[in-house]
């Protein structure tokens, strides 16, 4: 997976959150709405997966999702890491010390 993969798998991802959160609250879907209230949706899936993170950080094991939101979130997640994955990749490769010898 290459970075520019997984920044839109990523961002693929927080917007089926972001639909899901709009459709739990009764706001419709999330391209209808006013400024404000796409504002207000962002604010709150922006809590929910820092909400999830701090659930899942806080804990050695995994944690089992319940429900489709925690699922999201939980997918969310692991795209997350693949980014972060995929960078520190990147960055050794690129890395001025990175020689051939470290290559594998």
């Amino acid at each position: 997976m290459t970075d520019a993969e997984a920044l839109k798998a990523l961002a693929e991802k927080r917007e089926e959150i972001t639909a899901y959160i709009s459709t739990a609250l009764g706001m419709g879907a999330p391209a209808d709405l006013s400024d404000v209230d796409r504002d207000r949706l962002d604010g709150e899936t922006d809590d929910a997966i820092e909400a999830w993170d701090g659930v899942v950080g806080e804990l050695s094991a995994p944690v089992p999702a319940k429900g489709d939101l925690q699922q999201l979130l939980t997918e969310y997640r692991r795209i997350e890491d693949a980014v972060i994955d995929v960078r520190a990749g990147r960055l050794t490769r690129n890395d001025k010390n990175f020689g051939r010898d470290d290559e594998a």
